[in-house]
């Protein structure tokens, strides 16, 4: 799916042509089956009796990662519109976009998805303040000072029970601790894991998921998840990609480039996401989306051989040599290398 939409003509009006569809159809429907359709979009957690929204997803998490996904394309849509679009048109767009917006928010609030909000606020964060050339200039010496800055307010304020708090957890981070210190126990190969997507096989889920009143169908983090599965050789080549993506998606940022701030912002946000959540090799919408930021594609293909030769001075020339009953000859000045060259 990814390298269909890459591979077309225009990558990033493809994308955005993706990105537009898939809100316009998850983000009304979750809301149709929120309220008028509780048996769908809805449920009870068994444990404290609480309602728990889905939406079109199958559980809140999930209904999580398509509100991050939906969400940062949509303020992409609404910063960055379509400029083929003028007139009545755009401030259409404009307005069905903003609705959009709207919606997603309500969304994220039914959801109670503190990860998918506190990196939805993240990406925005990111994507609106490359938009600014003196930040967009220094991002390798912003970057840096933050991460210090983090570093030390860990240490000296314990930053990360502070945040987990103020967005409503447990320093369980609602028992994914737990969960992670159950799975490191089973005593997978540290060097080359129990193979590709094999983990959660066989009566592992049951025997893991015997003390919770859900099943576990995943570690609750990318990079654990990575770890369990492929072992050390497999989260090894996991981050030498993101390495090499933080660097070049960087450079797109700083150049400026139509996609670079949005790439940005999708890839740190992502990076941060799969703390807590586990979505690479997932039929999940981020990780469609992590594919999409991560490989490079150029702006727009160029044209090649076999394509429709476009309009030019010699284009009504060749149209009345292609007609029926014609045969074009060699020797005709309007039939030469140079026009077919000239062309194409």
């Amino acid at each position: 799916m990814v390298l269909v939409v890459v591979s077309d003509q225009n990558p990033i009006a493809a994308v955005r042509f993706l990105f537009a569809r898939c809100c316009y159809l998850l983000l009304p429907l979750s809301v149709t089956f929120i309220k008028y359709f509780p048996a769908l979009g809805r449920f009870y957690d068994a444990w404290n009796g609480g309602a728990v929204y889905t939406g079109v997803a199958t559980d809140k998490n999930m209904l999580g990662m398509s509100l991050f996904f939906c969400t940062l394309s949509l303020v992409w849509m609404l910063l960055q519109p379509d400029r083929r679009r003028t007139g009545f048109k755009a401030r259409m767009d404009f307005a069905v976009v903003l609705l959009m917006v709207a919606i997603a928010v309500w969304l994220l609030q039914q959801a109670h998805s503190s990860t998918a909000l506190s990196c939805t606020l993240l990406g925005v964060l990111i994507f609106v303040g490359a938009r600014f050339a003196p930040i967009r200039k220094r991002l390798g010496l912003y970057g840096i000072g933050l991460g210090v800055l983090l570093m030390v307010l860990q240490l000296g304020f314990n930053l990360s029970e502070m945040l987990v708090q103020m967005v409503g957890r447990d320093p369980t981070l609602t028992g994914r601790t737990d969960i992670w210190s159950a799975v490191l126990k089973e005593g997978t190969d540290p060097l080359f894991g129990v193979g590709y997507y094999s983990f959660w096989l066989g009566d592992r889920v049951d025997r893991l998921s015997a003390k919770y009143h859900y099943y576990l169908n995943e570690a609750h983090n990318t990079y654990l998840e990575t770890y369990l599965n492929t072992g050390l050789i497999g989260l090894g080549l996991l981050f030498a990609v993101l390495l090499s993506s933080a660097v070049w998606t960087k450079g797109e940022a700083m150049k400026c480039e139509p996609f670079g701030a949005f790439r940005l912002a999708c890839f740190l946000s992502l990076v941060i996401y799969g703390i807590t959540e586990a979505f690479t090799n997932r039929l999940a919408s981020i990780w469609f989306l992590f594919l999409l930021v991560i490989l490079r594609f150029p702006q727009k293909q160029t044209a090649q051989s076999g394509q429709r030769i476009s309009a030019g001075p010699n284009q009504d020339a060749i149209r009345r040599l292609a007609a029926p009953g014609r045969r074009p000859n060699d020797s005709s000045p309007a039939f030469n290398r140079t026009t077919l060259r000239g062309e194409a």
